[in-house]
């Protein structure tokens, strides 16, 4: 009697322990995203490390940022073969302050797979700062996604940069950066470059910002190439971005308003896109067809716009799957082994 008691608690515990491992492996973490495009170029930003939350946090020189480096436990040293390294972390920010702030910083560092938001001002504020590396992370819901002041040696590597009231990314008086692989959408100014030079832009999606993709002011020798530009500036019969600045190098980006003639099917357009502005620039040679993204993604949002209801590219969710399960299984196999021994004991 006592054994069949015994065996009747442990297929009540499996029971339990079963459904509570369905239930957790079907739920979705936090922010455990991917963006993933179908076409052959394969753009893809993706999350998939669980993450733990933080207020904001405002740095002033790099011994600010090895006091906090230990205090919270970030690996690394600050050097360039070793780099202090902030990952799996969601910032929330306070007021009118930015999420982040680095300032006077010379060591190196780098962010990847955190998400920045909830703030009357910036995601991320960089000022006089150099080797600073942010990828993988998201910026979102701030008045302004990234700002970067008097900066050099700075890269912006496949991030995802939506729905920000001022630019996405604001670059002032910096130089050496790089903007690459990012996923820029939804503010007013996707990029916005004043006095700079010697930035390489490419392989970006710039995705229905309401004024420009990118907008250079009073800068120059900056590349931008092989990037998809697609509903920026829609309101409007202007381009989808502006130079006012000279020697800049706009080359084989896609323009979604300037797609044709391409009687030869070499895949670029035959006349050159003409940006707005003073520096009266071009790109002499126009992609007719999108590098990140796929053309039923582009005529889908045409679609949604004609009908005034614009939505962005879906964000899917990734299950847990057995992050959850696999310890309660073991939990159970555990319990039933200690209730087998017992069973023995006389």
């Amino acid at each position: 009697m006592e054994v069949v008691k015994r065996i009747s608690s442990v297929m009540a515990l499996l029971i339990l322990l079963i459904s509570f491992s369905v239930y957790f492996s079907s739920i979705d973490p936090p922010f455990q995203r991917s963006i993933e495009y179908t076409n052959e170029h394969n753009f893809r930003i993706s999350r998939s490390s669980l993450k733990s939350n933080h207020m904001s946090i405002s740095l002033n020189g790099d011994s600010d940022l090895d006091s906090m480096a230990i205090s919270q436990g970030w690996v690394g040293n600050g050097s360039a073969s070793n780099p202090y390294i902030i990952a799996g972390n969601i910032y929330n920010g306070e007021g009118e302050n930015p999420v982040f702030t680095l300032q006077h910083s010379r060591k190196f560092l780098r962010i990847e797979d955190c998400t920045f938001s909830i703030s009357d001002s910036y995601g991320l504020y960089l000022n006089n700062v150099s080797n600073f590396m942010i990828l993988n992370s998201k910026i979102t819901q701030v008045t302004g996604g990234m700002r970067i002041l008097s900066s050099n040696n700075i890269s912006i590597i496949d991030n995802s940069i939506t729905d920000n009231g001022w630019s996405a990314i604001s670059v002032r008086s910096s130089n050496n950066c790089s903007i690459s692989g990012n996923l820029i959408s939804s503010s007013r100014n996707g990029l916005f470059v004043e006095n700079s030079k010697e930035l390489e832009i490419f392989n970006n999606v710039f995705w229905e910002n309401s004024r420009r993709g990118i907008f250079l002011l009073y800068s120059s020798h900056n590349d931008i190439f092989m990037n998809d530009f697609v509903y920026n500036n829609a309101e409007s019969e202007g381009t989808q971005a502006l130079d006012d600045g000279i020697s800049n190098n706009f080359s084989k980006n896609y323009w979604n308003d300037w797609v044709e003639p391409d009687s030869n099917d070499d895949g670029l357009v035959d006349t050159p896109y003409t940006l707005e502005g003073s520096s009266n620039n071009q790109d002499a040679f126009p992609l007719s067809v999108p590098l990140h993204l796929s053309l039923e993604q582009i005529q889908t949002t045409s679609d949604l716009i004609t009908e005034g209801n614009l939505s962005f590219p879906e964000i899917k969710r990734d299950p847990v799957n057995l992050q959850v399960g696999i310890p309660l299984l073991s939990l159970f196999l555990i319990l039933t082994i200690y209730l087998h021994s017992k069973q023995k004991e006389p």
